[in-house]
């Protein structure tokens, strides 16, 4: 790994937002007795990350065995997960700080399309306030309800990869 792929500032603002993330979003999934059984939601959320379309996207590229980082990042997601990683260090709020691992890791994994847009709305799902937000329905609900938004959004993702692959592209 060069130094020019560490200088990435998408890059950079998703290992700024998991540090200061990890340790409240760990803490709640081990204490929080409503967030037990939500860090798989995380690891599903993940899977995209592991996902690509090769180099640049050509069809018939191989996949490498590491996150395809977009030669086009978007930076205005780099600088709302920055800002929300500063908000949520100066106003000490857990919610912008998981906030900001969302955006940061959606920034370095960003694909234009509208599987995108749902994989990241479904970044709410693992989020520890989502239990605040579906604290009015009983525990199993809760968990169905945040498990299948994470799925769907997951596999939304997936499937508009897909299907932006099998699609031919004009010569």
């Amino acid at each position: 790994m060069n130094f020019a792929t560490l200088a990435r500032p998408a890059v950079l603002t998703m290992a700024l937002a998991s540090l200061n993330a990890a340790p409240s979003l760990t803490g709640a999934w081990m204490d929080a007795p409503m967030e037990r059984w939500i860090w798989p939601l995380f690891l599903l959320w993940l899977v995209p990350c592991f996902t690509g379309r090769g180099r640049a996207g050509e069809p018939g590229t191989a996949v490498p065995p590491y996150p395809v980082v977009n030669r086009k990042l978007p930076s205005w997601l780099s600088a709302m997960a920055l800002v929300s990683l500063l908000g949520g260090a100066l106003l000490e709020m857990n919610l912008f700080r998981h906030l900001a691992l969302a955006l940061a890791i959606s920034g370095v994994v960003f694909r234009s399309g509208w599987g995108f847009w749902l994989w990241l709305a479904a970044a709410v799902a693992w989020l520890p306030a989502a239990g605040w937000l579906t604290a009015m329905w009983p525990m199993p609900q809760q968990l169905t309800i945040r498990y299948l938004t994470c799925t769907a959004g997951t596999v939304a993702f997936l499937f508009s990869q897909a299907s932006s692959k099998s699609t031919p592209s004009p010569a």
